[in-house]
C-alpha cells in the first residue's frame, strides 16, 4: 500500500515538473523497496534521485542518495565501495553544515571499517562520531556509537572494553525509551484534556438545542416533537 501511494505520489510530480518533490518521492520509494528486502531495486531509485539531486543541485538530496547506496554497497560485501560513496555522502554534509547528518555517516563508516576488520579506521571514524554526537546532544546517534565501539572491541577480542560500552549503550538506551515514554504521556495528556474540552462544547450545545427545542415546546408542542425526535444526533467531527 505504501509503495502504491508514494509511486502514484512520484508520477503526480513529475507530471507536475516537481524536480524537489520527485527527488524525495524518489528516495522514499527506494527505502520501502529496501524494508522489503529489494535493495537492487532500491538502489535503482537512489541513483535515480541522486541524478536529479545533482541536477537540481542539492547537496542534501545528494547525501542522502549516497548514504543509502552506500549502505547496499555494504549489504551487497561491497565494503571498499561502500567506504567510498559513504566518504562523498559525508563530504556533502559537511559542506552544508549538517552536524547531525555528518554524525549519521561517520557512525555507518565506522561500522563498515569493522565488518572490514580495518580496526584503526573503525575506531577513527566511531570516535568522531561520538565527540560530535556529545558535543551536539544526539543521543540517538550516541547511542548507536557505544554499541559500535562495543562491537569493535568484541571483534577484536576486548571482552571487558566491549562490556563497558555495551552497557553505556543499555544506559542511554533506557534514558530515550524514558524520555519517548514522558513525551508520549503528555500528549495523550494534551489530548484527554482537548476531548474534555470538546466533550464540554458538546455538551454545552446540546443543552442549548434543548433549551431552544423546550421554548418551542411550550407554545407548539408538535413542531418540537418532530424536530427533536426526527433530526439526527449531533456528532463530534475529528480533524487531523
Amino acid at each position: 500500500e505504501a509503495l502504491k501511494y508514494q509511486l502514484e505520489a512520484l508520477a503526480l510530480y513529475e507530471q507536475a515538473n516537481d524536480i524537489g518533490k520527485t527527488c524525495n518521492a524518489l528516495l522514499r520509494i527506494g527505502n520501502v523497496y529496501c524494508s522489503m528486502q529489494d535493495d537492487s531495486t532500491g538502489l535503482i531509485y537512489y541513483q535515480r534521485a541522486l541524478e536529479i539531486g545533482l541536477k537540481i543541485p542539492s547537496k542534501r538530496h545528494i547525501a542522502i542518495a549516497l548514504n543509502n547506496m552506500a549502505s547496499i554497497y555494504s549489504r551487497f560485501g561491497e565494503s571498499d565501495r561502500a567506504i567510498s560513496v559513504y566518504h562523498q555522502a559525508l563530504q556533502m554534509r559537511r559542506e552544508i553544515g549538517d552536524l547531525n547528518g555528518a554524525s549519521l555517516i561517520l557512525n555507518n563508516m565506522g561500522l563498515e571499517f569493522t565488518k572490514a576488520q580495518r580496526y584503526d579506521s573503525a575506531w577513527y571514524y566511531i570516535n568522531e562520531s561520538y565527540v560530535l554526537t556529545d558535543s551536539i546532544g544526539y543521543k540517538e546517534i550516541n547511542m548507536s556509537n557505544c554499541k559500535a565501539f562495543a562491537e569493535l572491541y568484541a571483534a577484536q577480542g576486548e571482552f571487558d572494553k566491549a562490556y563497558d560500552w555495551f552497557r553505556q549503550y543499555h544506559v542511554i538506551f533506557e534514558q530515550i525509551n524514558e524520555e519517548k515514554s514522558k513525551n508520549e504521556v503528555s500528549r495523550l495528556s494534551a489530548l484527554l484534556k482537548a476531548e474534555e474540552s470538546e466533550r464540554e462544547i458538546e455538551k454545552f450545545a446540546q443543552q442549548k438545542v434543548i433549551d431552544v427545542g423546550t421554548k418551542v415546546l411550550s407554545d407548539k408542542e408538535e413542531i418540537f416533537r418532530i424536530y427533536y425526535y426526527d433530526c439526527p444526533p449531533f456528532e463530534k467531527k475529528l480533524t487531523n
